[in-house]
């Protein structure tokens, strides 16, 4: 066997070569190798857009996680703000009423329990009629201070109020129509202290 190894003209070469020959070559069609070459360039493209679709997520996500922290320092803000407004509202010594655009209590203040009788519990959603000696003061100081026409004037002016167990009170009231940016009416404040 190592002697016919050595010579090329020898049987174990001949038998080789008549191998080599006699067996079939296996030739891929060109249809499917177009389809391979296609099916690996989409995925390397889809590979591709992948990585770029995750960068842009990525980019997206600090950008809404810094927008997001910003938010939350705004919003811690606007706690602190409206805790302290909170704190003033309460601490007022003369009653305070805040209304919606159609005259009915939306919030009133410690001062105002004290001076009228009712507790927020008792006067919210109810129209400050309630708090007027007669009807028709209310529609006169309606007119005149709450009003879309009335003038943004929080002139002092005295009234006779009533009180929940019944009793009257002559008050001095500053009050007028809350505006938002584009001039609209959102409620109303009026201040009332009992000057009898």
């Amino acid at each position: 066997l190592e002697e016919g190894r050595r010579t090329p003209d020898s049987w174990y070469y001949k038998a080789l070569r008549n191998w080599i020959q006699e067996s079939p070559v296996q030739v891929v069609p060109r249809g499917l190798l177009w389809l391979i070459a296609a099916i690996v360039a989409f995925l390397a493209l889809s590979f591709l857009a992948i990585l770029l679709l995750r960068r842009q997520v990525k980019t997206r996500t600090r950008r809404l996680e810094a927008a997001n922290a910003s938010l939350k320092k705004q919003e811690e803000k606007f706690h602190r703000l409206y805790n302290e407004l909170e704190m003033v509202f309460e601490a007022m010594p003369e009653g305070l009423v805040l209304t919606d655009t159609h005259r009915r209590i939306q919030k009133v203040n410690a001062a105002f329990t004290r001076i009228f009788g009712y507790g927020l519990e008792n006067v919210v959603g109810q129209s400050t009629s309630i708090l007027y000696d007669s009807l028709q003061e209310f529609a006169e100081q309606g007119r005149l201070r709450y009003s879309q026409d009335s003038l943004a004037s929080f002139e002092p002016y005295e009234g006779t109020y009533r009180c929940r167990d019944g009793s009257l009170f002559i008050g001095e009231t500053v009050g007028g129509v809350i505006r938002d940016e584009a001039g609209e009416i959102v409620g109303t404040l009026s201040l009332v202290r009992d000057v009898t």
